[in-house]
């Protein structure tokens, strides 16, 4: 996504596991803007696990 302009995802620390994080620093960022980021991450995610499980059969 961030290769595209889209967003920037990043990883972090809390609590000692490693999560992802949107960066927000736009000034004209929306909710729409979040949740479109959300819902990429989600697809990308679902098509990750896809790929992950085709290679284990």
């Amino acid at each position: 996504m961030m290769e595209e302009g889209f967003a920037c995802v990043l990883t972090t620390q809390l609590k000692g596991r490693t999560v992802l994080r949107i960066c927000l620093i736009h000034p004209e960022t929306t909710e729409d803007d979040i949740r479109h980021t959300i819902q990429r991450m989600y697809q990308y995610a679902r098509a990750l696990k896809k790929e992950r499980v085709s290679n284990f059969s």
